[in-house]
């Protein structure tokens, strides 16, 4: 049987938070999460540190200089062993192959409830059996009892009353006996003292001895004064401190994790954008656009899938930064397998040389795409693809999706 302690925790998770518990515990780190669970390395991120907050465990510790970093997989899959929480969901989740929708989450919880109440009714049943037995005293003994507790407290209080009442007397008795000596005790009489009188000598004739002169010698003292030292002026460096300019936080023109539904800055052009699972899905061939015109120096960030599986003219997604319309701004092609920097003038598409990337498997792209000066980059896993041209310095962000493709995580950085 789990630890109650771990099942009443265990319920406070969402869905998707004790999915991503459940792979912890299976030893699985931030990037196998992500790659399992087709999610973007920051959401399973950012739900595994709220689940793991819920849960009572750090995620960050110090080191032995005194700084702070983030624990390793391996210590907090030990924490959740040690907190029994692990214990509890390989318990209840029979079929870990399953999606962790918000109805099978349900039943798990509500299993973990009644689980809780078993533990609850087993401690209250020992508890009521290490009590002592009631013992029954019928009203008259009880009355009695009262009365005889009741004259043996005024008895106390009684005889504490007389103790005092002695004591009281026998410091007074001491202090009256103390104060009959102290006025017994004989004092001392002045005796007049006799006066002497005296009477004067008769004058009588001293010869007078004149004082012999003596030469006294007085030495001149000089008080000649130390010469002074003045010290010698030295040039003394001047330390300057310099202080280092501070790091300031790039600004974050839009972001939405479509977790709310979509949010209304977003312009539909064309199509139908339903949001499902966290994430903007098109239903159908979709046009859709977000920001102002006065947009300039930015990136781009998203996490998304093209449902396309060829790379075909026309028929990949795209996202135009520094876009005036449809027809006329800077582009990214991106399909299944491929992505391409593309210049949209008039409605013409020109492709920019050695920008093409080809993936080598079918997962989703997390694409940081920047527009800044007459520079452009797109970043697909580590890799750049740039290209130079002095055309459209500002411009709105629009999106064209395929039927069945799907972004997330979307945000707007601005940029110095």
């Amino acid at each position: 049987m789990s630890d109650i302690s771990a099942l009443k925790a265990l319920i406070t998770l969402t869905p998707k938070e004790a999915e991503i518990i459940y792979f912890k515990c299976k030893g699985l780190s931030h990037e196998k999460i992500s790659e399992k669970l087709v999610k973007g390395a920051k959401t399973v991120q950012s739900q595994s540190s709220s689940a793991l907050k819920k849960l009572g465990i750090e995620t960050k510790k110090k080191t032995s200089d005194g700084e702070t970093e983030n624990r390793t997989a391996q210590e907090i899959g030990v924490d959740l062993v040690r907190g029994r929480y692990c214990e509890a969901l390989e318990e209840y989740i029979k079929s870990p192959d399953e999606d962790f929708s918000t109805e099978r989450w349900r039943k798990i919880c509500a299993g973990l409830l009644y689980e809780i109440d078993l533990n609850e009714e087993k401690d209250k049943e020992e508890t009521d059996k290490e009590k002592p037995p009631v013992e029954f005293i019928p009203p008259g003994r009880r009355r009695r009892e009262e009365d005889e507790v009741g004259w043996r407290n005024r008895g106390i209080i009684i005889g504490g009353v007389i103790i005092i009442l002695c004591l009281c007397s026998l410091v007074g008795y001491r202090l009256i006996n103390w104060y009959r000596d102290f006025v017994a005790i004989p004092r001392p009489t002045q005796t007049p003292t006799a006066t002497a009188t005296h009477t004067p000598l008769p004058p009588t004739n001293t010869p007078t001895i004149p004082p012999t002169p003596t030469e006294t010698l007085i030495p001149t003292i000089t008080n000649t004064s130390p010469p002074t030292n003045t010290p010698v002026p030295t040039d003394t460096p001047t330390i300057t401190h310099t202080p280092l300019p501070s790091a300031t936080p790039e600004p974050i023109l839009f972001e939405d994790d479509f977790e709310d539904g979509l949010d209304p800055a977003w312009v539909i052009l064309d199509g139908d954008p339903i949001i499902s699972n966290g994430r903007l899905n098109a239903n159908e061939h979709t046009w859709l656009a977000i920001g102002l015109p006065t947009w300039t120096n930015y990136s781009v960030e998203f996490f998304g899938k093209c449902s396309t599986y060829e790379y075909v003219q026309g028929s990949p997604c795209i996202t135009g930064v520094r876009a005036q319309d449809k027809d006329n701004m800077v582009a990214v092609k991106w399909s299944y397998y491929d992505l391409e920097w593309y210049v949209v003038e008039n409605g013409n598409w020109d492709n920019m040389p050695d920008t093409r990337y080809r993936k080598v498997n079918n997962n989703p792209y997390d694409l940081i795409i920047t527009a800044n000066q007459n520079n452009y980059n797109y970043n697909v896993r580590g890799e750049n693809k740039p290209f130079s041209r002095e055309i459209y310095p500002q411009g709105y962000i629009v999106f064209w999706l395929r039927a069945g493709s799907w972004i997330d995580e979307f945000r707007v950085i601005a940029l110095p």
